[in-house]
């Protein structure tokens, strides 16, 4: 059976639904209805309550731009050495408190990796740009010519480019002679 709720439980349950203390308390003012009844409501009238338990300490803002008054500059890996959280956690931090902090330099990564950004307090100038990768240069990201093309004589060979440099004889007269050579030092 099917109990709708009335205007006076929902102001009852507006008035009571944050501040109760145990569900067995919320759910003794509504004796007509079922516990997910009640949560149901809450949810359609945008209610909540607030987290009940133990609640884990988590560094915030505070902790943070204190720690970055003291160091200067660090990096996300830094932050989390320092806070005693993992790399991930001190990442979330950082992008949750991204308008009061701002990038100062960039650290280039050990082998191939991603360069870390080194954060410090916003003091209204604007972020360091990241460096490009060697892709992304003028120098190593031009597309290279294809060296069999090249040997073809199809394309003209770029100069002053690292890489192997291809010499072949397309003829094939080069190519027969060394297969003989090969076969009567046998």
């Amino acid at each position: 059976m099917r109990n709708d709720w009335l205007m006076p439980e929902i102001t009852l349950l507006r008035e009571n639904y944050a501040t109760a203390r145990s569900c067995e308390e919320l759910m003794a003012l509504f004796p007509r209805h079922t516990p997910n009844s009640v949560r149901r409501m809450a949810q359609k009238e945008r209610l909540s309550r607030p987290f009940a338990g133990v609640v884990k300490f988590r560094p915030g803002r505070d902790r943070l731009l204190k720690l970055l008054e003291k160091y200067g500059s660090l990096t996300t890996e830094q932050i989390a050495d320092h806070l005693d959280l993992t790399h991930r956690g001190a990442a979330n931090i950082v992008r949750e408190y991204r308008v009061d902090l701002r990038v100062v330099g960039w650290v280039p990564p050990p082998q191939k990796g991603k360069w870390a950004a080194r954060f410090a307090i916003a003091n209204g100038l604007p972020d360091v740009p990241k460096p490009f990768a060697p892709k992304g240069t003028r120098s190593g990201g031009g597309r290279r010519a294809n060296p069999f093309a090249a040997a073809a004589g199809l394309v003209t060979v770029p100069t002053g480019q690292p890489g192997r440099i291809y010499e072949q004889d397309m003829t094939g007269e080069s190519l027969q002679g060394r297969s003989r050579k090969l076969t009567e030092a046998a």
